[in-house]
């Protein structure tokens, strides 16, 4: 699979190495391609970097780096990205650990009104880089919850989602980016307030 990584930072590059590694065709997108740090990290993980500009076809997008960013990226990308499977692993952070949105409307939400014509699921919110780069528990698979509104790009995140083994549970429309934002922020304070650490993740458990 075509994957276009839309950040450099902690979260796309977990991501990115992941699906390398089994054989998925990645290429990271970034605002500064020729900047030592882009051209750094090219060299060390062997995934090539165009400018945003020059992003071609691709199967699945991924929009992975701060809150603040995405508006602009958006705007950027909009006209590039028509009917592509957009998996959104953003939250709309504010200072301070709150949500900078939420009641009214989610940050897949507001994604999915600045990119109309683009297929936006919410995924690989809920957790940490850490786990992102390594989901293994033991004999668990954690939990990778998502949500969006077209069944066929909600396929396509649930599979890159198992290729790096997460179960992967369907919470609903893309509307129940509401529930998963907050969820995040719960993994974060559990992480960061209750110093519970980053080795920590969520599972869904059944009877």
């Amino acid at each position: 699979m075509d994957i276009v990584m839309f950040g450099t930072g902690a979260v796309g590059q977990a991501l990115a190495g992941c699906w390398k590694r089994i054989g998925h065709c990645v290429t990271f997108a970034s605002r500064d391609p020729a900047g030592a740090r882009v051209r750094a990290l090219a060299a060390d993980t062997g995934i090539p970097v165009v400018g945003i500009d020059e992003v071609g076809p691709f199967d699945a997008g991924v929009l992975a780096v701060p809150w603040g960013g995405v508006p602009e990226l958006c705007a950027r990308i909009a006209s590039r990205v028509s009917g592509r499977v957009m998996l959104d692993a953003t939250n709309p952070l504010a200072p301070g650990l709150q949500l900078a949105i939420g009641h009214t409307v989610s940050g897949g939400e507001q994604i999915a009104a600045w990119l109309p014509q683009a297929n936006i699921v919410k995924i690989f919110n809920t957790t940490g880089y850490g786990n992102l780069a390594d989901s293994r528990y033991g004999a668990e698979r954690p939990t990778m919850f998502y949500c969006g509104d077209d069944a066929s790009s909600c396929a396509v995140a649930r599979q890159l989602a198992e290729d790096i083994g997460f179960e992967a549970v369907c919470a609903g429309p893309l509307s129940e980016s509401r529930t998963l934002e907050p969820l995040a922020l719960l993994w974060i304070r559990l992480a960061a307030r209750q110093q519970l650490g980053r080795d920590i993740a969520f599972k869904l458990l059944r009877r």
